[in-house]
């Protein structure tokens, strides 16, 4: 794409990165379409109209429409880019840095979805990941980005064997210098361990929308506890929604969850409901709560960052009117606080399913004093498809960035242990019940990124600002001449 849009002005860049976004969108977020059809088979639907838009035409037109939209991003990267790029062969270099620009936006606001980031795609190789906790996941995208370019120069002055290779060996020598540094991190647990219980309960979503879903979530998180001996753990944690009842309002679900504390004399943190009145307005929330060994509820994280379109209608709060159209979607309201909770051995925060994207809430969430960080999920929806492991694998920046251990525990997997290396021992598997039992340590020290946050995208944005900025001048200054 670099190849094909240099120097092309914005209008053919813009239309040769649409079409990439689409093809992009319509491979990576296919998923999308397996979650809302594995939704409308299980859910019990409001309205007939309801029904068919789920059943039949939400399952195809929400991947179609999610492509549309992601692929704009990528048409303004590329559209920007061709038009600066015409500036000469110099500015073919302004590529990472539009790129990233246009990344770090696509964070921004109630439309966020930063789903595929160009770093996503080192996830898996650990050792070109561990700068990521100088400048994050974007920092490690623009790297990612420059080399493209390089490479993309090595082809074209490819007839010109000196120039090439110099392309080539700049490569090797970024490759190289972020595999040593990347091999040369270690991490030696210190400190007193945490011991912890993920309870992947594997409820499907027939079970989750039926009428008896609590009871029968319940008795199976019970059940799948229950071979867990007092004091052989200090923490255990339930997935997303394990609980669907607002457990705070003191919920029928609370006397058997505060018995498992109590029994096991263990802290238990619960993925549920939460509700009150603010502003004149009922506000439900996604959240989690965390029950002490005296049985008692103490803390609870009320869901910030929600899936647009999915568990709400972007700034459906400044609109009312939008509350009136009912696609399926759920309505809740945004959490304004991002809580830190005890257990005694430690303090974490919890993320809850798509805030894990998110690497500057994570952070924040270090920096007020998580020693360890929690991240909880329900992707029944989307079945045996790409969605779980794209999802999957943000962990290891997350955990990276702040160098914080991180336990994960969805549904149906995948529910795992990541070190502050972004190492995953097991990935477990999807759609199988299972107890993954292990040790996490509380970590005191801060990284850059933990103490500096966005910095290095924030300085691409304004970069690329004066790139754009430079070109609009010179135009101005040849119309005059």
């Amino acid at each position: 794409m670099i190849a094909i849009t240099s120097g092309t002005g914005f209008k053919k860049g813009f239309r040769s990165g649409y079409l990439f976004g689409v093809l992009q969108g319509a491979i990576l977020l296919y998923w999308v379409g397996v979650g809302i059809r594995s939704y409308a088979a299980s859910a019990e639907l409001e309205s007939v109209f309801v029904e068919i838009f789920l059943n039949y035409i939400a399952p195809i037109g929400a991947p179609i429409a999610l492509s549309l939209i992601h692929a704009l991003f990528l048409a303004v990267a590329f559209g920007v880019y061709g038009w600066i790029s015409k500036g000469g062969n110099g500015y073919i270099f302004a590529f990472p840095f539009v790129w990233i620009s246009v990344e770090y936006i696509r964070t921004l606001s109630e439309f966020a979805f930063p789903w595929v980031q160009l770093a996503y795609t080192q996830s898996m190789y650990v050792p070109m990941i561990q700068t990521a906790s100088l400048w994050g996941d974007l920092g490690v995208g623009f790297w990612i980005a420059l080399i493209n370019v390089l490479l993309y120069l090595a082809w074209k002055y490819r007839k010109s064997a000196g120039l090439a290779i110099g392309f080539v060996v700049v490569v090797l020598i970024l490759i190289g210098a972020n595999l040593i540094y990347g091999s040369t991190v270690r991490y030696e647990p210190e400190g007193e361990k945490i011991d912890v219980a993920l309870i992947q309960g594997n409820i499907t979503l027939p079970e989750k929308f039926s009428d008896g879903s609590l009871v029968l979530s319940l008795n199976r998180h019970m059940e799948m506890v229950e071979p867990l001996k007092k004091d052989s753990v200090d923490f255990i944690i339930f997935a997303e929604t394990t609980i669907r009842e607002f457990l705070m309002r003191r919920g029928s679900a609370w006397p058997p969850l505060a018995s498992i504390a109590r029994e096991k004399d263990a802290h238990l943190l619960v993925g549920t409901f939460d509700a009150e009145r603010r502003d004149d307005r009922f506000c439900a929330y996604n959240s989690a709560v965390q029950i002490e060994p005296n049985g008692m509820m103490k803390y609870v994280h009320h869901k910030i960052r929600l899936v647009p379109f999915s568990e709400k209608i972007p700034y459906n709060q400044y609109f009312p009117f939008i509350n009136e159209f009912h696609f399926g979607q759920s309505d809740f309201c945004m959490g304004d606080s991002l809580p830190i909770f005890d257990i005694g051995y430690g303090k974490y925060a919890v993320m809850i399913c798509f805030e894990v994207g998110f690497s500057d809430l994570n952070r924040k969430a270090v920096e007020k004093g998580a020693n360890f960080m929690v991240t909880i999920t329900n992707d029944t929806w989307w079945g045996i498809s790409a969605g779980p492991y794209q999802h999957a694998y943000m962990v290891p920046y997350r955990a990276v960035e702040n160098r914080r251990w991180y336990a994960r525990c969805a549904n149906s997997g995948f529910s795992f242990f990541c070190d502050p290396t972004g190492r995953i021992a097991d990935l477990g598997e999807l759609f199988e019940k299972m107890v993954i039992k292990g040790d996490i340590y509380p970590i005191e020290k801060k990284t850059f990124f933990t103490r500096h946050g966005l910095w290095m995208p924030k300085l691409i944005l304004l970069f690329t600002f004066l790139l754009i900025l430079n070109r609009i001048i010179i135009k101005i200054v040849k119309r005059i001449r």
